[in-house]
């Protein structure tokens, strides 16, 4: 009876020494975080500050990031730049750039979301300064749940005909936010005419995700 109470004591022991020093493993590495592996993840728990929101937790910072554009909830979006070519304007012509952002609902509607005419002229003389106009210090916000689009308009405001240049139609609203910081070029005009060179027709936004949806 006493060697089986001696042989249960010695496994004993030599499991508690394996805890305590089994290669970072163990609460050893608990202790010391320059040993691998499980002692440095446990430091990193340990170091955790429970209440600054401000900073996420370790525990979430090693899980797989998720892309903030794929969830529902409240964007902030700014229209940084529109280029025109000036080969799709007539020369000489006083060019007023003018954007307007609309939300596609159910049952084929239109809600405007921005219209940028509030914010002034953004003029231009085809043929004698670069055709551009910038809204960066205009955003918007929009609410987007997952399948819905939206519709961006480029027009000049001086124009007499044709006052429509660009339609960008979102067809990725099912998998993200259709208004992601992105650059499109346009190589048709909104009446279907092919552009000279589309590179020089190009519309950039910038934006950022700010809330959750409601």
């Amino acid at each position: 009876m006493a060697a089986r109470r001696s042989s249960k004591f010695k496994k004993l022991l030599f499991g508690l020494i394996a805890l305590l020093f089994g290669g970072g493993t163990g609460v050893w590495g608990w202790i010391d975080p320059e040993l691998p592996v499980v002692g440095s993840f446990l430091q990193k728990l340990r170091t955790a500050s429970p209440g600054d929101s401000t900073s996420p937790s370790p525990v979430l910072s090693i899980l797989p990031h998720r892309d903030p554009f794929t969830v529902p909830g409240i964007f902030e979006v700014a229209v940084t730049k529109v280029t025109v070519d000036p080969a799709e304007l007539r020369e000489g012509h006083h060019a007023d750039l003018q954007i307007k952002v609309s939300k596609k609902l159910a049952g084929g509607q239109v809600q405007l979301v921005w219209d940028s005419r509030f914010a002034g002229e953004r003029t231009a003389l085809v043929g004698r300064e670069p055709v551009t106009a910038s809204w960066s210090d205009k955003p918007f916000q929009v609410a987007w749940q997952t399948g819905e689009e939206f519709m961006i308009e480029v027009w000049d405001r001086n124009a007499l005909f044709d006052k429509t240049l660009f339609l960008l139609d979102t067809t990725n609203g099912d998998r993200e936010f259709p208004l992601r910081t992105d650059t499109t070029t346009f190589a048709h005009l909104a009446n279907g005419r092919r552009t000279a060179h589309s590179t020089g027709n190009c519309l950039q936004i910038q934006s950022k995700r700010v809330g959750d949806a409601k």
